[in-house]
């Protein structure tokens, strides 16, 4: 019975060597890779090196000296890291606060030129109604002070939302405007003796009715003109740099020989207008549309015009460089002698009655000018050539028999 009994104690004291040698493991890998194989070693739930490979994973990696305090350090960094993000926010907001309450006292002192306006304005209305003054003018002196008060009408930001808006303006600006409008006085002299020669620049004239009303050659750059109405308006050498006409509506309003570089003109609705020899560099036009329109002479070089509408207009001579037509649509549009190097007609909305000044045009600029789009107009499109042979019409091939007619009278008149 000794004999047999010995082979098993030298077992026995090889297992608790093996299991303190287990609980004394310090590696991580190790006692990770120890504790996933323990029902693979050691398959009885009793035997003690199971427990030895618990206790080293608890004591030595999960709560050991090392890993609470890295734990501990870690806790401590994002706390003083959340409390660093959290004074930050504070200062910024402080910031925000001190910064919108430097802009309020701004707007209160500019605000106060609205009671100088009244003034004004009260004296302009006695001149005007004195039955002597057939002419409707005024003196020269009321004429300087409207002239002063303008240039003393600066712009700047005011809170609307309970946020500073982006840009600065002049409300002040735009009430004057309007109202010198509105006073009747002689049209010719508004414009040559007064608004000619007053400050007008950064107005705001949102959602304003400037119907019938004449601007010709005035510097309004960076006005808001938006969801204005602009109807029969003259614009004619106006100065309209970076102004906002995002949504207003014009109808026979002249815009010709005027500066529209950098403007929003965003859903712009335009009808029976003239912009020729304009220039509307860098705008952005799109979800603008323009019916029967005269960009004749214009220039729109890199400006956006995706998702804009051309329908009955003219953009011959035109310079449209760097222009992307995607998702846009030119119906009945005169695009001769125009330069459109460097323009995209890929995923064009729609595009037919194209007259153009080249027999050649599709492949022209397929070919010649490498224009993105041009294989797949070329495919979908056909030009039907001028009797004179120096341009013609190009149709989309699914209308070209319904619009045989257009083409008849367009190449009536095709020199």
């Amino acid at each position: 019975m000794t004999q047999n009994n010995q082979p098993l104690s030298e077992k026995e004291e090889r297992i608790k060597l093996e299991a303190k040698l287990l609980e004394q493991e310090h590696r991580p890998l190790k006692l990770i890779l120890n504790y996933i194989r323990r029902n693979e070693y050691w398959k009885d739930q009793s035997d003690i090196r199971r427990k030895a490979v618990k206790k080293a994973i608890l004591w030595r990696l999960l709560i050991s000296p090392t890993t609470i305090a890295i734990a501990t350090g870690g806790l401590l960094g994002y706390i003083s890291i959340f409390f660093l993000w959290k004074q930050n926010t504070l200062l910024e907001n402080q910031n925000l606060k001190i910064e919108q309450q430097t802009y309020l006292i701004e707007a209160d002192r500019r605000a106060s030129q609205v009671f100088i306006m009244g003034e004004v304005l009260s004296d302009l209305n006695i001149e005007l109604e004195n039955k002597e003054n057939i002419k409707r003018v005024i003196s020269k002196t009321l004429t300087g002070r409207i002239i002063s008060l303008s240039r003393a009408m600066k712009p700047y930001r005011y809170l609307n939302n309970d946020s500073l808006i982006k840009n600065r303006i002049s409300p002040e600006r735009g009430q004057l405007l309007i109202s010198l409008i509105e006073s009747n006085i002689d049209s010719t002299y508004l414009i040559d003796n007064i608004i000619k020669k007053c400050d007008f620049t950064f107005s705001d004239l949102n959602r304003a009715n400037l119907d019938n009303s004449s601007f010709n050659g005035v510097n309004l750059s960076y006005s808001d003109f938006s969801a204005s109405s602009l109807n029969n308006t003259d614009f004619k050498g106006s100065n309209l740099t970076k102004s906002n006409f995002r949504g207003a509506k014009l109808k026979k309003a002249n815009f010709s020989n005027v500066i529209l570089n950098n403007s929003d003109l965003r859903g712009l609705k335009v009808n029976d207008s003239d912009f020729s020899k304009s220039s509307i560099l860098s705008s952005d036009l799109r979800l603008a549309s323009f019916h029967n329109t005269d960009f004749n002479n214009s220039k729109l070089d890199d400006s956006k015009l995706r998702f804009t509408f051309f329908t009955h207009s003219n953009l011959s001579h035109c310079s449209l460089n760097n222009i992307n037509f995607e998702s846009s649509e030119l119906s009945f549009v005169d695009l001769s002698h125009s330069k459109i190097f460097e323009a995209n007609f890929e995923n064009i909305r729609w595009l037919d009655n194209l007259k153009v000044h080249r027999s050649d045009w599709l492949t022209y600029i397929k070919d010649s000018l490498k224009i993105k789009g041009s294989k797949k107009l070329l495919d979908s499109h056909i030009i039907m050539v001028f009797d004179n042979k120096k341009g013609g019409v190009i149709f989309n091939k699914t209308t070209i028999n319904t619009n045989s007619s257009g083409f008849e009278k367009l190449n009536k008149s095709g020199n």
